[in-house]
């Protein structure tokens, strides 16, 4: 597998999440869904989706004339039960398994998650408390909420909302705009394609990146690093993998967070767990 390919797979797995086949059934019927062989790895397909790689996802004999190929995006996916999307165990008729027509962004309901989230930021004098309200797309794992979550922590400020995110191509995460409309800050997590980056910078005075994912970030900067150098007003943190693990055995429907930071470094805890977070700096503004 190459860097690239590494990159991008770590990309949809962050993507990823379990869908029970009743949250797919309409779209089933819309003939938009894809079934997967036992025993195939569904970041697999994904790959080849993104990837356009027809000879892949077409199979021998199975694509009808005329009918279109995958479009050249990042698919929505569920796991298990081979089918993209449908839970283990789930009920679901019969359907080729190369299967494939129109685009595959699903519109899905979001599970909508509470935090109370007290914040003391002792680095810019910052303390103040928030009622915060996350809507977590089916796609989005317990670990990338939790990622925009501790964001908001970082960078809280009481003009700082959350975007539409994995909804919206055009939104980051986090963003936060002055009394014109104009875009003070602009907050993305994950690992975002470069020119989504330099698109990012040129619409907002500030651009942060949390990047999170172990070795796949690592890959990914190495790769990214260079593209984005002329970038002034650009700031990418990465954290421990181990650490947004942990915030992710947090993630609860309902959740009441005290998030403590000196030195860049952040404390959180729910009252009977705590987390320390030290955000790696992996590039400062320089305008």
């Amino acid at each position: 597998m190459t860097d690239d390919d590494a990159i991008l797979r770590a990309k949809l797995n962050a993507d990823t999440g379990q869908l029970d086949w009743s949250e797919l059934e309409r779209h089933f019927a819309r003939g938009v869904v894809i079934r997967v062989a036992a025993g195939v790895d569904l970041l697999d397909v994904a790959l080849a989706m993104a990837r356009d790689d027809a000879a892949t996802l077409r199979g021998p004999g199975r694509r009808r004339r005329g009918q279109p190929l995958a479009r050249r995006r990042q698919p929505f996916l569920g796991r298990g039960g081979g089918a993209l999307g449908a839970g283990p165990g789930s009920r679901r008729p019969s359907f080729p398994t190369t299967q494939l027509a129109g685009p595959q962004r699903m519109a899905l309901k979001a599970t909508i998650f509470k935090a109370e989230l007290e914040v003391a930021d002792m680095d810019r004098e910052h303390y103040a408390a928030y009622s915060l309200t996350l809507a977590r797309h089916p796609s989005e794992t317990d670990e990338r909420m939790m990622v925009r979550l501790l964001a908001f922590a970082l960078f809280a400020d009481a003009g700082l909302a959350f975007g539409k995110g994995l909804c919206v191509d055009d939104e980051p995460e986090l963003w936060q705009r002055d009394a014109t409309g104009a875009i003070e800050r602009w907050i993305d997590v994950g690992l975002p394609d470069p020119k989504w980056i330099r698109k990012a910078c040129n619409r907002a005075r500030h651009v942060v990146i949390v990047a999170y994912g172990g070795r796949q970030a690592e890959i990914w900067w190495r790769q990214a690093g260079a593209d984005l150098e002329r970038l002034d007003n650009l700031r990418v943190l990465a954290l421990p993998q181990e650490a947004s693990r942990a915030l992710a055995a947090m993630a609860a429907r309902g959740m009441r967070l005290q998030c403590s930071i000196q030195d860049g470094i952040a404390w959180v805890t729910d009252g009977n767990n705590s987390v320390q977070v030290e955000p790696i700096l992996l590039r400062e503004e320089t305008g």
